[in-house]
């Protein structure tokens, strides 16, 4: 060692460019509005002479948890609510049905940060497992069921950071999710069009991979 030249320090890349070191895990959290699908299964029931007591724009919420793999892909898992509907017969007595349905799925969003990240308009599509409840409810009745299918989805969104762990984030999707069935073969999709705003926090930077 004593016979080798010695040489100043200096900052090199990697081949392919710099390796990032942004945040590697993200957690969203967010509510917003739903709109139902009306579709042959809400028309039978009205055409039993049930009436839509539904919310005028009932609402819903999620919850994801996404990791960074590349700075332009996440990839991750999402739990949330997806649409709800209210209806009642009144005739001699009364008769309520109501159905409140669930996802729960895996999704994958290819991002595009501006600005050093402060703006990260994305592109994002999911899919996986949906359930609804059920429930039937008049002066000598009491039935609830449980309904399990699929759901799929698309979504266009924007995150806004101006804290390096904590932001915003807007979405707007729409969602299929065709589970609950009627005796007619009716099926009713509990998706539809839904917008969703919320806070995002990045954390566990400097990861080795």
């Amino acid at each position: 060692p004593a016979r080798c030249q010695e040489v100043a320090l200096r900052d090199e890349s990697a081949k392919g460019g710099p390796i990032w070191s942004g945040p590697r895990l993200a957690v969203e959290l967010g509510v917003g509005p739903a709109f139902p699908v009306d579709d042959e299964f809400t028309d039978r029931l009205e055409g039993f002479g049930y009436q839509d007591r539904s919310a005028l724009v009932p609402g819903h919420a999620g919850l994801a948890v996404l990791v960074a793999i590349h700075p332009y892909l996440e990839v991750g898992g999402e739990i949330g609510t997806l649409g709800s509907g209210r209806y009642a017969r009144e005739t001699d007595t009364r008769i309520d049905y109501e159905w409140n349905t669930q996802a729960l799925g895996a999704v994958a969003r290819g991002r595009y940060p501006l600005f050093g990240s402060f703006l990260s308009p994305y592109l994002q599509v999911g899919a996986g497992l949906a359930t609804s409840s059920t429930s039937l409810v008049g002066p000598t009745m009491g039935e609830r069921e449980r309904y399990w299918g699929w759901q799929a989805s698309g979504a266009v969104g924007l995150e806004v950071m101006p804290w390096r762990h904590l932001g915003f984030f807007t979405q707007a999707s729409l969602v299929t999710a065709p589970v609950i069935e009627n005796l007619a073969g009716d099926a009713h999709d509990s998706g539809g069009a839904f917008w969703r705003v919320g806070l995002r926090g990045a954390f566990l930077e400097d990861l080795p991979w």
